[in-house]
């Protein structure tokens, strides 16, 4: 039901003469969503990291198990099914973002023994209630593929890299 709403609230905007993210905000309001809700626990994160390196963890075959251990005490990022690599490390995320709704799908009943920070795109509501200790954000799919914005100050809101990468880096 939820992944309905979020297609209508971001098709609405499309439509609506109002700028997209002044409709986006009345319309995820009007519809439950919970954006501010989502704002302040992002709000809440500002500065957590201040003066701490951060990385940015991607899943490809170059990746070793024992590179990840070295990061075990940073701030670290990563994405969809990072969690296999799991039973061979004893470093986790600081973050995890999944924004593939199919590797959500494999992942969800997963999800409750895992105690990383866990980020997920509204695009989850069409797999999974929501849960309390999950930060969501909203795609913003309205950008030029060539020249994407980027988000500054992501409160529960990114702009779409076309790259769960592009996502962790916001």
């Amino acid at each position: 039901m939820f992944g309905i709403r979020q297609m209508l609230v971001d098709r609405l905007c499309a439509l609506a003469a109002a700028p997209p993210r002044v409709m986006k905000r009345r319309l995820i309001a009007a519809t439950g969503l919970g954006l501010d809700r989502d704002a302040a626990a992002f709000r809440k994160l500002r500065d957590v990291h201040e003066g701490r390196r951060a990385f940015v963890i991607g899943n490809g075959p170059s990746l070793r198990m024992s590179d990840l251990d070295l990061l075990k005490d940073e701030v670290t990022f990563a994405s969809n099914k990072i969690h296999l690599a799991f039973e061979n490390t004893v470093w986790r995320p600081t973050y995890h973002l999944i924004e593939n709704e199919i590797a959500l799908r494999e992942m969800a009943p997963l999800i409750s023994e895992w105690s990383h920070q866990l980020v997920l795109s509204y695009d989850s509501f069409s797999v999974m209630k929501r849960r309390p200790d999950v930060l969501y954000f909203i795609r913003d799919f309205h950008t030029n593929p060539r020249h994407p914005r980027f988000q500054f100050r992501p409160l529960g809101h990114v702009h779409a890299g076309y790259s769960v990468l592009y996502s962790c880096l916001q």
